[in-house]
């Protein structure tokens, strides 16, 4: 998993959340990108932050977003779906929505050049997607 916590009050925090993405789809284990968002930060990315949800949707890297204070309703629309962490309950809620995320993914290994998406499981293989 790669974290992405912006450290000046402007940062390019979409275009660091796709490096994290791309880094993450490299990486043969379960994959996802947290982003932890706090009050005031201002994003000075190249790419917009909808492109960049896209493109992890693409790669099949979820993308988390947290924030420490609550969210407004432009990193809203910019980011999604935010899980605000604010309190021990709700950093544990966000953090089990996390694990249940990580958990449920699998790593199938296959041999030969083919693109991902030309890939297509059969009934005989429905008890790889069944949760441990």
């Amino acid at each position: 998993m790669h974290i992405v916590v912006p450290e000046r009050k402007t940062a390019r925090i979409a275009d660091a959340v796709a490096v994290a993405g791309l880094q993450a789809a490299a990486v043969a284990g379960p994959r996802a990108v947290l982003l932890v968002l706090a009050a005031g930060a201002r994003d000075g990315s190249r790419h917009a932050p909808l492109a960049v949800r896209r493109y992890l949707a693409a790669i099949h890297v979820p993308l988390f977003v947290w924030s420490v204070d609550e969210p407004d309703n432009s990193a809203r629309e910019d980011w999604g779906t935010i899980e605000h962490i604010g309190t021990q309950t709700r950093l544990d809620h966000a953090y089990k929505l996390l694990r249940e995320e990580l958990a449920a993914q699998r790593v199938v290994l296959v041999e030969g050049r083919l693109l991902p998406q030309s890939i297509t499981l059969t009934a005989s293989a429905a008890g790889l997607l069944a949760p441990p």
